[in-house]
């Protein structure tokens, strides 16, 4: 028996300890993974499946237009109503659009838009003028004129905003 060697086996490694270590450890990596995923989509730097890509996400964005400016030339001088001693008014107005073919439009259509603002500006007292409310109030008011004119001549009214650039009662 001497000749022999008895060969002893060394106790194996349980197969099912290193079978967890590697499943524990790819878990947490998808875990990882998909919170990195979930980040980068919530934050707007991943696109989902219905967006096609930040390509066409800029696409979908309308392009804001350059702002046209539009004076209503030459400025505006109108008696105020009220008792008293007459009362006058003078303003230049410019309209703001981004629209090229509005810009044409209100040239087109300037001296109907002259007339109502003229009634618009003629109908007004001083009192009511003398305050930034008033003011603004019969911004508003002019804004709405133009773009009733608009509306009516040529069905569609892009007009933003109606700007007094000067601003004299006397």
């Amino acid at each position: 028996m001497a000749d022999k060697e008895i060969q002893l086996a060394a106790p194996a490694a349980p197969a099912g300890g290193r079978r967890k270590v590697v499943l524990l450890g790819a878990g947490a990596l998808l875990l990882v993974l998909g919170i990195g995923a979930a980040v980068l989509h919530f934050t707007g730097l991943l696109p989902g499946p219905w967006q096609g890509g930040a390509a066409s996400s800029q696409a979908a964005k309308p392009v804001r237009r350059e702002a046209v400016y539009v004076p209503l030339e030459p400025p505006f001088t109108v008696n105020l109503q009220g008792h008293g001693p007459t009362r006058y008014f003078q303003t230049s107005v410019e309209v703001l659009t981004r629209d090229p073919a509005v810009e044409a439009a209100l040239k087109r259509h300037l001296p109907i838009i002259r007339n109502d603002l003229v009634m618009l500006f003629s109908s007004k007292d001083a009192k009511d003028l003398a305050s930034m409310e008033g003011k603004e109030r019969l911004r508003a008011e002019a804004l709405a004129a133009v773009k009733k004119v608009l509306e009516s001549e040529t069905g569609t009214a892009e007009v933003e905003q109606v700007f007094f650039t000067s601003f004299v009662m006397q």
